[in-house]
């Protein structure tokens, strides 16, 4: 038997030793890239002016909290958590806002207020009036009494009852008053027409549609025969922006409730005028061309 020289030994030796180090070094060099050095991620976009985005949001008013506007169908829904505004409406569709920053599309805060958000990021948005929708008209705003009283007799020519009642006097049909909701009886002599509002002292009704009032009194000699209906507003200051009516064809609500001072106050403008906005907003997709 041939006797294998020493030195041939010790150099399959160190081959093998060589080897192992190798793959040692090569698994050393794997963990430490896939667990010790940070993978860099793809920086996500930013929203810049000129991009087109969608937007997810919530809008309330400030002061109140009440719900004037919302592209959730959930938010929509609950009245619950979200109380709803008197303006606030219904619609057949409730999707986010799809818009080209800058573009004049938005109101000034909404379309700064997105600048810098990220794809999936929420934030909150304060509007001012002044980068919303401007001021108020204060010619628009009128103080009512929260005990208010009405004419048992109200006397008009024919074309201002076809106006207030939508239809020609008849002597003694009955019709509804379009405020009060209470019954009354129709007089017709030539072409002057008397209504005699015919309420019931108790009763409860639904001025404007809009809230609960109670009848205190009725007094039909009062005021030179006139007579007075005596009317309480069932009015609160948890009812501010949340009620409201129509008048002569125009929308109002219904912006402050003084207990103290004993008179609710009568808005025409429309109810995001004049009012800082609060937007919960988040960005489902940015777009850049």
């Amino acid at each position: 038997m041939a006797i294998r020289p020493r030195r041939d030994e010790e150099a399959i030796g160190n081959l093998a030793s060589f080897i192992v180090l190798l793959v040692a070094i090569g698994i050393l060099l794997g963990v430490y890239y896939a667990y010790v050095v940070p993978v860099r991620p793809e920086a996500a976009l930013v929203a810049l002016p000129g991009d087109t985005v969608l937007a997810q949001y919530v809008g309330t008013f400030e002061d109140t909290g009440a719900v004037f506007d919302t592209s959730s169908l959930t938010v929509a829904r609950d009245n619950a958590s979200y109380a709803k505004a008197f303006s606030f409406s219904w619609r057949a569709r409730w999707e986010g806002l799809t818009f080209k920053i800058g573009d004049g599309t938005m109101i000034p805060g909404f379309d700064r207020g997105v600048i810098g958000m990220r794809e999936d990021e929420t934030k909150t948005i304060r509007v001012p009036s002044a980068d919303g929708y401007g001021s108020a008209d204060p010619s628009k705003l009128g103080a009512r009494l929260l005990v208010e009283t009405v004419p048992v007799r109200i006397t008009m020519n024919l074309t201002e009852f076809a106006a207030r009642y939508s239809g020609e006097p008849t002597s003694g049909a009955e019709v509804t008053d379009p405020i009060w909701g209470w019954p009354a009886i129709v007089t017709v002599a030539d072409t002057v027409a008397t209504v005699t509002n015919s309420p019931e002292v108790g009763s409860r009704i639904r001025p404007y549609g809009g809230w609960d009032a109670i009848v205190l009194s009725i007094d039909d000699a009062a005021d030179g025969g006139e007579g007075a209906i005596v009317v309480r507003h069932l009015l609160e200051p948890g009812h501010v922006d949340l009620v409201g009516g129509k008048e002569d064809g125009a929308d109002f609500y219904v912006s402050a409730v003084d207990s103290l001072d004993g008179t609710w106050t009568q808005n025409f403008n429309r109810q995001v005028v004049g009012r800082t906005l609060i937007f919960v907003v988040t960005l489902t997709s940015i777009t850049r061309l």
